[in-house]
């Protein structure tokens, strides 16, 4: 079983259930990092909470060109403003790229 909690109209889990006992999820995301630090040549940052991966995603889809109201959905946002501030990074790069683009 796996209890759920309501976060902006979408559901996320908060704790594994077993027949046995019960995990708090901070412990078992913990144990999952270790697991994957183990077998990877670069390791994840000691800091690496569900959030900085969250982020990390959202911050790799926007910058690949990802729509921002279609990264808004699974991000669970309700208002696209929310995914443009925090998650459209712009630096001179990125302007001049789309500046050339529509250019051509």
């Amino acid at each position: 079983m796996l209890l759920r909690r309501r976060t902006f109209g979408a559901e996320a889990p908060t704790r594994f259930c077993t027949t046995s006992h019960t995990a708090n999820y901070g412990s078992v995301f913990r144990g999952i990092v270790k697991k994957y630090n183990k077998c990877r040549k670069v390791a994840l940052p000691k800091v690496t909470t569900p959030h900085t991966l969250r982020h990390t995603f959202c911050t790799n889809k926007a910058n690949a060109g990802m729509n921002p109201k279609a990264l808004q959905y699974p991000m669970g946002h309700a208002n696209v403003s929310m995914t443009l501030d925090y998650y459209a990074h712009a630096n001179f790069d990125s302007a001049k790229a789309e500046m050339d683009r529509l250019a051509a």
